[in-house]
């Protein structure tokens, strides 16, 4: 009895062991692949600067047409940032929708920026990681948690730059909404309750970056499985379908402002079927990848 017990003690504490050791290797890998996924990318990463403040000089330009009319209203901070991501109503519901052509830059550009990168870690330097992790599982995990670094990493740089464009013209950094701008613009009434600055603070800084994250772990494993050539193309059509068609599976839908249901209507989308929606990709894709990932012949780069 006493020796069973024994034997189960150790083997617990081995287990244990064995979970530190896979965590401080997901940990050093994490690091590794900051510094040389996301610093060697920073210039490209800092363009984000560039995209934002253009952002913001093209509302300006169509809040010049405004005032051409005779209108005028004080923007402030949430207006920016509204306009960024409002995305367009549905085209079943509208007439006359433009493409959002600043909505695709950005979540196009995200995609680009984590495209390449876990591919490439197969390949020349990039297989010494992989051959150092010794845990294929660990490793898979540890660039699906880089995704998500990489994604946080963007929206802070293209949330920064509104920000600070804004602090330096002196526009208001309040989160709330400008009710006239909304009604004349979007045809919003009352959007300051229908949409309260809780609630878009949670959208922003929460729902898009993690449904942002969950498209690029879905191109990532596309890319695994197929190319990031491939991979990239295929996710570019998948947020350009998000335009044109409402469904629950195409997660574009859910980093629209337009499209939740506060301000659209009852057949929208809400917070929580975004993050639901998002889950389900994110598991998905993780077992395709993984299922690939544990498949392949490194020395040969690919099966």
């Amino acid at each position: 009895m006493g020796r069973d017990f024994t034997l189960s003690f150790l083997y617990s504490n081995n287990r244990a062991q064995e979970g530190v050791y896979s965590m401080k290797q997901c940990v050093n890998l994490l690091w590794y692949d900051i510094q040389r996924g996301c610093l060697e990318n920073k210039k490209k990463i800092l363009l984000l600067l560039g995209i934002g403040v253009a952002s913001c000089l093209w509302f300006e330009s169509s809040l010049k047409n405004l005032y051409a009319v005779g209108y005028y209203a004080d923007a402030t901070l949430g207006d920016y940032l509204f306009y960024i991501f409002c995305g367009i109503n549905y085209y079943s519901n509208a007439e006359g929708n433009l493409l959002p052509q600043i909505w695709l830059l950005y979540q196009i550009y995200i995609m680009f920026l984590s495209a390449y990168y876990p591919y490439s870690c197969l390949h020349g330097m990039g297989q010494q990681s992989w051959i150092r992790s010794n845990n294929r599982v660990v490793w898979w995990l540890e660039k699906c948690v880089w995704i998500f670094v990489q994604v946080i990493l963007c929206y802070t740089f293209m949330l920064g730059s509104v920000f600070g464009y804004c602090i330096i013209k002196g526009i208001p950094t309040s989160l709330e909404l400008s009710e006239s701008l909304c009604r004349f613009y979007y045809g919003i009434v009352d959007v300051r309750t229908l949409l309260t600055v809780k609630d878009f603070n949670l959208i922003l800084f929460v729902v898009f970056p993690f449904v942002s994250a969950a498209i690029g772990i879905f191109q990532m494993a596309l890319g695994i499985v197929l190319k990031p050539q491939v991979a990239f193309i295929v996710t570019v059509a998948y947020l350009f379908s998000s335009i044109y068609i409402a469904s629950p599976f195409l997660l574009g839908n859910y980093n629209m402002l337009l499209r939740y249901r506060m301000i659209g209507g009852e057949n929208f989308v809400t917070g929580a079927m975004a993050l639901i929606s998002s889950c389900i990709l994110i598991v998905v894709a993780i077992l395709v990848g993984g299922m690939r990932v544990l498949n392949m012949d490194v020395l040969s780069k690919r099966k």
